[in-house]
């Protein structure tokens, strides 16, 4: 590497990376928007690419995404952290006939009406509907999307950080399939890695009591982490007006004044803290103090 030069850091990722405005969104956040933080800005350029709905699958094949946001720009030396997962995972939509238009379905509709699912992705619901999947995949897919991002990267001669995604607000150990998925390849592959799901988990375990060991306490969310790192009941905690409520961007929010997928302020700001210490505590540190 080149005395002195900057290593510029790519971050690829999907909402809860994502960089959101204050305006229509507050207290929403990506954890993306506060890792430049935490690096000192004559060592790092920290370049946010994430984009909330993406996947492995729509990065790999948008071109604006991946070869033109990252390929064409990353140099030998560089970094690119990956962290992708929520959407492979969950994130399915539907052509519906009489509106021509596609709706998300959350993960409970797909396991209440799912019946038969093939692997480009179509689902066939118990009412006749197909619904298609445009941009989640299968553990399968996800591990070869995955390898598709660290083989490119290396021919940069760039380093590929992988990150696994933290748990939602809903329930504890939602990420395991792919949680591990994700480790395979790096391990595979020679790349750096943080679990992060798992870090995420031994986080909210903290807060159970020791004699707390029934299977729910196990599974629920400590309502102290929902509060703190989700957006959990904004208007009734007085975090947002009502008539913030009704205007914000964000769906869920705009409807019930809860999400448990998305990150709080400060539940961005905590995990971006956790990742750079990670980085900096790794074999690439190096480059970045």
């Amino acid at each position: 590497m080149e005395k002195n030069k900057k290593t510029s850091i790519f971050l690829i990722g999907d909402s809860l990376m994502a960089d959101y405005p204050k305006d229509g969104y507050f207290p929403q956040q990506g954890w993306g928007k506060y890792f430049s933080e935490y690096f000192h800005k004559d060592r790092a350029n920290v370049y946010n690419i994430a984009r909330g709905g993406e996947s492995t699958s729509s990065f790999r094949k948008n071109p604006e995404l991946f070869e033109e946001s990252v390929l064409k720009r990353i140099t030998k030396g560089d970094i690119a952290v990956i962290s992708l997962c929520h959407n492979d995972q969950f994130s399915t939509r539907t052509l519906a006939k009489k509106e021509k238009k596609f709706v998300y379905l959350s993960s409970e509709d797909h396991c209440a009406a799912e019946t038969e699912k093939s692997t480009d992705g179509v689902f066939r619901m118990t009412d006749g509907s197909v619904f298609v999947c445009t941009v989640g995949c299968d553990v399968k897919k996800y591990k070869e999307n995955l390898s598709f991002f660290a083989d490119r990267i290396k021919e940069k001669n760039a380093f590929a950080v992988f990150v696994t995604e933290p748990n939602t607000g809903e329930r504890m150990y939602t990420r395991d399939g792919y949680a591990k998925a994700m480790v395979d390849v790096a391990r595979e592959k020679d790349c750096d890695f943080f679990d992060l799901c798992t870090f995420h988990n031994k986080y909210m375990e903290d807060f159970f009591a020791s004699d707390c060991a029934a299977e729910h306490a196990k599974t629920e969310v400590p309502l102290f982490v929902r509060e703190q790192m989700f957006l959990y009941k904004l208007k009734e905690r007085g975090i947002i007006s009502a008539a913030a409520q009704r205007a914000h961007l964000n769906q869920n929010i705009r409807k019930t004044g809860t999400d448990l997928v998305h990150l709080s302020e400060t539940g961005a700001e905590l995990i971006a803290k956790w990742v750079a210490d990670h980085l900096k505590d790794s074999a690439l540190g190096s480059l970045l103090l």
